[in-house]
């Protein structure tokens, strides 16, 4: 299961006009249990990562495991269904950068 943590921080900041001391709250995300990991060696030789592999002009090791592209090969893996999702992560940051939270430089 992904996780999405959320974390308060406060820090001090310095008014620049009246030079006063104040709080500023900001929110901390962090994606536990992302799904996000290069290709395991042990399929590095399935023929659906070489050819991946050639496509990119990249090495298995150097690439990030995409179920989405690699699920032939990620079914020999142990949790396979849990692992090869960095499409949760990148939608979750498109989300949160987008935010006004982000915007307004309260998101960390």
């Amino acid at each position: 299961m992904h996780k999405i943590l959320l974390a308060f921080n406060y820090f001090k900041v310095m008014n620049k006009n009246t030079h006063e001391e104040g709080l500023m709250k900001q929110l901390i995300m962090l994606f536990a249990d992302a799904a996000i990991e290069l290709i395991p060696k042990e399929i590095w030789s399935h023929p659906v990562i070489k050819a991946h592999s050639r496509k990119r002009s990249k090495k298995p090791g150097e690439m990030l495991l995409d179920i989405s592209l690699h699920y032939h090969a990620m079914k020999k893996l142990k949790d396979f269904r849990k692992r090869g999702r960095p499409d949760i992560v990148h939608f979750c940051l498109l989300m949160a950068l987008g935010s006004p939270l982000c915007k307004a430089g309260k998101l960390l």
